[in-house]
């Protein structure tokens, strides 16, 4: 596991075996805490373009968002429609309110492929 980088609220991760980024998240996440991370991973060019996709691991944290807040994400994604469309990512989480939520960003846009998933090893298998 190569550590690509570390920010305020997610610490970001390339599996080489698989080819698979790796975001964890930890805490108590709020809708900026998502955008910042995304936005640091974009500017600094942090996933290779190889890569498969990405994990999203929210295991060890929750959100603070709204249930609308979803489409504030759709909209951030759109807006870096250049970097998210067709790149897989398989959200984990055991925490119902959060896999609601990877639900609605899955049916909310067809560009961009979302998956919500309560393990981390089918998230892998999904992604592979």
């Amino acid at each position: 596991m190569q550590e690509l980088s570390v920010t305020k609220s997610a610490e970001l991760y390339l599996d080489i075996e698989t080819n698979i980024a790796i975001k964890k998240y930890r805490g108590e996440i709020s809708l900026e805490d998502v955008f910042d991370s995304w936005l640091y991973i974009i500017e600094q060019n942090k996933i290779p373009a190889k890569t498969e996709g990405v994990i999203l691991d929210y295991r060890l944290a929750s959100f603070t968002l709204g249930v609308n807040d979803y489409k504030k994400i759709i909209s951030f994604y759109s807006e870096h429609q250049e970097f998210f469309s067709g790149l897989k990512m398989a959200f984990v989480s055991n925490y119902p309110y959060n896999i609601a939520i990877a639900i609605l960003l899955a049916r909310a846009d067809e560009r961009f492929v979302i998956r919500p998933f309560t393990t981390f090893k089918a998230a892998i298998e999904w992604l592979v």
